[in-house]
């Protein structure tokens, strides 16, 4: 277990938030999709990078073309189990660090609230760039310098 993913997988973060801020999934897939749509963007392939408990995924699927495929990467164990009874033709999850276990491309790429638990997020944005063409990230203010 490393360092990133030892709160995670340790049980700590799933007692403080039973449903892994599932509940937010639903605002931020219709977000997610509003954009894509208001710029005409019709992806046939969507990686989530981060995706905690995969419901973002499973709400966009809801939403976006049949045939898309969608695949949701994760560092922590825990998230995959709680995503992984959501799995279906066209949606899997994946265990793993998406930048060293995996060289496929996408069409797009999301990072919701992913950022603020990368300790290199330049290089990760770096390394991310050379993923996909079209990317949706989703960052958290609630640490800034107003608070």
């Amino acid at each position: 277990m490393t360092n990133l993913t030892q709160r995670y997988d340790s049980g700590e973060y799933l007692a403080s938030s039973p449903d892994w801020h599932a509940y937010d999934s639903p605002w931020k897939a219709a977000k997610v999709h509003e954009f894509l749509v208001s710029h005409n963007i019709a992806p046939q392939s969507v990686c989530d990078v981060g995706c905690g408990a995969g419901e973002v995924l499973v709400q966009l699927q809801k939403r976006m073309d049949k045939t898309t495929q969608f695949l949701g990467f994760d560092t922590a164990q825990t998230a995959i189990d709680l995503c992984k009874p959501k799995e279906n033709p066209n949606l899997k999850f994946q265990l793993g660090d998406f930048l060293a276990d995996s060289s496929d491309r996408y069409d797009l790429i999301l990072a919701l609230d992913v950022f603020e638990h990368v300790p290199d997020y330049l290089g990760f944005l770096a390394k991310l760039s050379k993923r996909a063409d079209k990317f949706v990230f989703h960052i958290p203010l609630d640490i800034n310098a107003s608070t």
